[in-house]
């Protein structure tokens, strides 16, 4: 039998429309392949791709002040996107903002821990 462990692949792209007026989006997937000899209903070699989960960021800017977020994901058997973020960003000053919205916890990011951080792990 052969497995290989959940792989991550992230793309992204920018799209700029003038000072400090952009659209980024980005999707991110997680998967996995697994091949068990004699495990087929014919008893020949099983060969199963599975999707673990797919991620959709999305970001943008209308000016230098009025910023905002949106990333989802769907899971494995959940046939539903599930909101991870969904932020408008107030950038006040360059040391200085007001996130509102729903977002994780900046030390869920800070310390890298979840699914698309760590290449290994029980996510």
């Amino acid at each position: 039998s052969a497995l290989v462990a959940p792989s991550i692949s992230q793309a992204a792209g920018t799209i700029t429309f003038g000072e400090d007026q952009y659209v980024s989006v980005g999707f991110g997937l997680r998967g996995s392949y697994n091949s068990v000899e004699d495990a087929a209903n014919n008893g020949s070699r099983s060969n199963d791709f599975t999707l673990e989960s797919a991620r959709l960021y999305m970001s943008g800017g209308l000016n230098k002040y009025i910023k905002g977020m949106f990333n989802s994901e769907k899971s494995g058997g959940n046939d539903s996107f599930q909101v991870i973020d969904a932020v408008g960003i107030f950038q006040l000053t360059p040391d200085f903002s007001i996130w509102a919205g729903r977002f994780l916890s900046p030390s869920s990011r800070a310390n890298m821990a979840g699914a698309y951080f760590s290449s290994r792990g029980g996510y």
